[in-house]
């Protein structure tokens, strides 16, 4: 089972990134949809919980709002995890196999008789949310059991279509990060700033500085003045100065007064078809130059796909750049005071 999860690990960045490539995420407006076999352990339906899935899957396909997943694809991918195709009963699990297969949302449930009927519980998860609503419906074990689960694909349809956003993220780009970033900054003094942040790319050479250069667009985006150093002096005291914080800065800092040291790492993580993901770690620190104060530090780590190793490494730098940026600055602005 361990082995499995670090496969769904490995496998639910890359293939969750690489569906905008083969075509099981959602298109435009779209919501890509997977359903499991519904878990039945009773003897009496031990075989109504892949009837209960399909018949769930084929009404929610008259939709045109949704895209469902392939189920075959489901169980091919669920058999070579070494996963149970039905009842998954831990979320995080379900919430990792969604998004292997490339679903915003996810629909498990079972399926289970109690005096005389039957009752079908659903769960309704976003892949990306970790939202979960549930649905319940039953009815008498000696009618017909289509029009029980019709009802059930009827409520998991409304459930999609009133709690979306809540299942599904809100789509955020890197220009709304910056200005969402932009407003929280409003009214506040800003201190002049350099900048010292290593890259490495393990087992290859530098890749133009993608985290440095990141941080310095965005600091200019939120109206920074970013005061360009020595680089052959900052970039000596840094490394110095991450092995042993209690170094002295060094002079020529003392025209500005927060300098953003940090290292960013970056890595190829695994190789899908032609699709290559590179994972990076980015780690940045904001030291007050008149006290030597670390006044915040963030980490993140992120992990890109792209046809190209080195722009995927690129990538997952900028992105956790800027997510470590969205946390840094405002910590940084709030413990610094002039």
């Amino acid at each position: 089972m361990k082995k499995s999860l670090v496969i769904l690990l490995v496998l639910s960045v890359i293939i969750s990134l690489f569906n905008s490539f083969s075509g099981y995420a959602a298109d435009g407006d779209n919501i890509s949809v997977g359903v499991f076999d519904f878990e039945t352990r009773e003897s009496s339906i031990d075989k109504l919980g892949p009837k209960i899935a399909d018949m769930i899957t084929a009404y929610l396909s008259t939709d045109p709002s949704l895209k469902l997943v392939e189920r075959a694809e489901i169980k091919k991918i669920l058999s070579e995890l070494g996963l149970s195709k039905t009842g998954i009963v831990e979320q995080n699990e379900a919430v990792q196999v969604g998004r292997v297969i490339g679903a915003k949302i996810l629909v498990t449930g079972r399926a289970f008789p109690i005096d005389g009927e039957l009752v079908i519980v659903s769960k309704i998860i976003g892949t990306e949310t970790t939202r979960v609503f549930g649905n319940v419906v039953k009815g008498p074990l000696s009618e017909k059991l289509t029009t029980l689960i019709e009802e059930m694909a009827t409520r998991i349809t409304k459930t999609i279509e009133d709690k979306g956003d809540e299942l599904l993220p809100a789509p955020r780009s890197k220009e709304d990060k910056i200005a969402l970033l932009r407003e929280k900054l409003k009214g506040k003094k800003f201190p002049r700033v350099s900048v010292e942040i290593s890259d490495e790319y393990i087992g290859a050479s530098d890749i133009d500085s993608a985290a440095e250069r990141e941080i310095i667009f965005i600091l200019r985006k939120c109206g920074f003045e970013v005061v360009q150093q020595s680089k052959k002096v900052l970039s000596t005291w840094a490394r110095s100065y991450l092995e042993d914080s209690s170094i002295e800065l060094p002079q020529h800092l003392e025209q500005v007064d927060v300098v953003l040291v940090g290292e960013a790492f970056s890595e190829f993580a695994a190789r899908t078809g032609s699709l290559v993901s590179s994972k990076a770690r980015v780690e940045i620190r904001a030291i007050d130059t008149s006290s030597g104060r670390i006044l915040a530090s963030s980490r993140k780590t992120e992990t890109a796909v792209d046809l190209s190793e080195r722009i995927a490494a690129r990538t997952a730098l900028q992105n956790a750049t800027l997510d470590v940026a969205s946390k840094l600055i405002p910590e940084m602005l709030n413990s610094w005071q002039r």
